[in-house]
């Protein structure tokens, strides 16, 4: 599937398309939690998912564990985190990984979910 970003043109393949026994077929992509949320992750994601609905086809990006980012939104956070994160983007224009997981770690550990959260439920699907 061909898609831009940053103007440059890119060729994204999802990592398995599942097919249900009526034929149905969902893309799924399965990324870290950090990976999701990754500027050109979503670039890709958006281009799927339109690419997936335009087919008649769903799409799913999950974590291993089955968490979409729909299931990550509902996690509460540190505002002050989040701000300190965004104004050092701001002054360096990118941040590691490995810095964002550094700050996060300092701030609250881990992310954690409550039990029963949703795993393998926010499947994006077409018409």
């Amino acid at each position: 599937m061909s898609y831009t970003f940053k103007g440059r043109p890119r060729t994204y393949y999802p990592d398995f398309v599942v097919v249900d026994g009526s034929g149905k077929a969902v893309l799924l992509e399965v990324k870290s939690p950090f990976d999701m949320f990754r500027e050109l992750t979503l670039a890709k994601s958006f281009a799927c998912t339109q690419y997936a609905f335009d087919r008649g086809m769903g799409y799913l990006i999950a974590d291993k564990e089955g968490r979409a980012l729909k299931d990550y939104s509902y996690i509460p956070y540190d505002l002050e985190l989040a701000d300190q994160i965004e104004r050092l983007i701001d002054k360096q224009g990118t941040l590691s990984f490995q810095v964002v997981r550094e700050l996060f770690a300092a701030s609250c550990g881990r992310i954690e979910f409550p039990p029963n959260s949703c795993r393998w439920s926010s499947i994006v699907t077409g018409p």
